[in-house]
């Protein structure tokens, strides 16, 4: 993939929050794409903070995407 091992920012609206500090942001997943987001250790308070619909910038390094028609992976995330 064109953007592994490079670091995005990224905003978003938050579609679905999973556990270990990851979520997921609103896209167009009939059609496989969907941006998971996982934030650094550090990130654990503002986790808490974030809730679905809202609009969240993250800066974090693309891994690809999960199997072929899975979600575009971005991990140690930072909010901006």
């Amino acid at each position: 993939m064109k953007y592994t091992g490079m670091t995005l920012a990224i905003t978003g609206l938050v579609d679905q929050k999973f556990l270990e500090r990851s979520f997921a942001f609103a896209g167009h997943a009939e059609f496989g794409f969907v941006t998971q987001c996982t934030l650094d250790k550090e990130y654990a308070d503002a986790y808490k903070k974030i809730q679905k619909g809202n609009e969240v910038t993250v800066l974090g390094i693309c891994l690809g995407r999960d199997k072929n028609d899975g979600p575009l992976i971005i991990s140690r995330c930072i909010v901006r």
